[in-house]
């Protein structure tokens, strides 16, 4: 699946193709993401090529984006949506580096994530995993409303929120009320 280009202003969120397998490599194995990652280690180059050109590009199953502050500058971060089989809930993963440093583009990104997920691929609801003990990634989850669920993948916090529950959030309307006469979404995978 080819996910569609979405910005706002400078921002873009890239969709991500063989391209940016080291640019998303770089974030992966950024001291600031590891530790939260399900493999904390620093991962060879060529493993991680490998991983991302079998599970990543050309995926049906997965929209990956690769969020750059200004068209064309090196990436900050990484957006993701894993769709169920039956398309009606997508898994989302927003991961940056320093994340300290980059808070805006990453609640943009998130409530564009967000957008994408409910109004351009028409999934009814999200879910979120978080390593247990990563406090921080799960009230910034919380955050935008979902709340902590029975997990089906052990090892892992799960969260979840339906469409409704989404658009009535404080944070998300906030965000979106504010650019969405701002944000364009142009290219594959677009819903009429």
């Amino acid at each position: 699946m080819t996910p569609p280009l979405a910005s706002l202003g400078a921002l873009t969120l890239d969709p991500f193709t063989a391209s940016g397998i080291r640019e998303l490599y770089v974030i992966r194995n950024h001291p600031t993401v590891r530790p939260f990652m399900a493999r904390s280690g620093v991962i060879a180059y060529r493993q991680h090529a490998a991983w991302a050109r079998e599970k990543l590009v050309g995926a049906t199953d997965i929209a990956l984006w690769l969020v750059r502050p200004a068209p064309g500058a090196r990436a900050i971060g990484f957006t993701q949506l894993r769709f169920n089989a039956a398309r009606d809930t997508g898994e989302i993963g927003v991961i940056f580096r320093e994340p300290e440093t980059h808070r805006l583009p990453a609640a943009l990104s998130t409530a564009i994530t967000l957008h994408l997920l409910f109004t351009h691929f028409g999934c009814g609801r999200v879910d979120s995993y978080v390593i247990p003990g990563h406090e921080a990634a799960i009230a910034y989850n919380q955050a935008w409303g979902t709340r902590i669920v029975e997990t089906d993948k052990p090892g892992m916090v799960k969260l979840s929120m339906s469409r409704e529950e989404c658009f009535a959030n404080a944070n998300y309307r906030k965000v979106m009320a504010r650019v969405s006469r701002r944000l364009v979404v142009a290219g594959a995978g677009v819903a009429a």
